[in-house]
């Protein structure tokens, strides 16, 4: 009789081939410049309201175009995504034949004949495999327990039902992409598929369609990101594919980070931190963590605007 698996157990078999560190991430170039992970308290303000192109929220860059559907996502959300993409792309791979059936599978887009994962003993029958972040496996079995681990978030009920909750959240939402190029549109592609087994695990795959956002990718430190509060963490978004010096309108900044409250507040977290609340500011914690080399806030905010300067390496 096939003995079964605890979520816990889960995660130690793959923490042990783990080779991407939170520190050393990689996340699509796209979907850090993309406005959907909002620096917001009430994720339902950024919920979208039906599947006409007129309910959607565009991002374009270049030829390329996504329309985002479905719950409204937070900062929370984009590490949430962050951890699966490292953990099913770095950790022991599922066994080679259950791998390449469920490729097999992906690719025709008939999720009716994957495997049943209820059946294996993931613990002892995955294959080991070590080696930097690659796009070759979009799939794989995780936990909010791992995911958790990963970011070294609490493990307590708490923090795996609200883990749990982003995971869903991110798979309701839904994307037409649109390649202005050739005209190729791709309507209603989830961000990822998710199938709950009976120990709580997922299995989680990502559609085909989805493997144009994966080709660029970023170096994305994601203790630096969680260090951070929500406005800091938007700012790390927009600005981690800059090099060099940079400046621009503090207010302009703001708006990038698709952060609503008054520039006050904005300019606090970024600037002067919450000494009573012993939270620095985000600039600052990015100059500590070597996100950027340095950094100024020029002009006085009336006669002359506020304007940020700084340089990343």
């Amino acid at each position: 009789m096939q003995k079964t698996v605890s979520d816990k157990q889960l995660v130690f078999a793959f923490e042990k081939t783990l080779a991407v560190t939170p520190e050393d991430a990689q996340m699509p170039h796209f979907l850090c410049l993309s406005p959907y992970f909002k620096p917001i308290a009430d994720r339902n303000v950024a919920n979208t309201q039906g599947f006409d192109d007129k309910d959607g929220e565009s991002f374009r860059l270049g030829d390329f175009e996504m329309l985002r559907f479905g719950p409204g996502l937070d900062t929370y959300d984009f590490e949430t995504l962050a951890a699966i993409f490292q953990i099913i792309n770095t950790k022991a791979k599922l066994p080679s034949a259950v791998m390449a059936k469920t490729r097999a599978a992906i690719v025709a887009g008939n999720n009716r004949v994957l495997p049943n994962f209820d059946e294996l003993n993931i613990a002892e029958d995955a294959d080991s495999v070590t080696g930097s972040i690659t796009i070759d496996y979009t799939f794989g079995l995780t936990s909010a327990h791992a995911i958790n681990r990963y970011l070294n978030r609490g493990v307590d009920g708490d923090s795996i039902e609200t883990c749990r909750a982003s995971i869903i959240r991110l798979s309701k939402t839904h994307c037409d992409l649109i390649n202005h190029q050739t005209d190729r549109r791709d309507d209603q592609i989830p961000f990822f598929n998710i199938q709950r087994n009976k120990r709580g695990s997922y299995f989680i795959f990502f559609p085909i369609q989805m493997d144009l956002i994966f080709k660029k990718l970023l170096d994305f430190n994601l203790v630096t990101y969680r260090r951070l509060t929500a406005a800091g963490r938007a700012m790390m978004l927009w600005m981690s594919p800059i090099s060099g010096e940079y400046e621009i309108l503090l207010e302009n900044a703001r708006l990038r980070s698709n952060y609503h409250r008054p520039m006050k507040e904005f300019k606090r977290d970024l600037v002067t931190g919450r000494k009573n609340q012993n939270i620095k500011p985000a600039l600052e914690l990015m100059e500590e963590e070597g996100f950027i080399d340095c950094w100024s806030i020029e002009g006085t905010g009336r006669k002359t605007p506020f304007v940020l300067k700084f340089t990343r390496p």
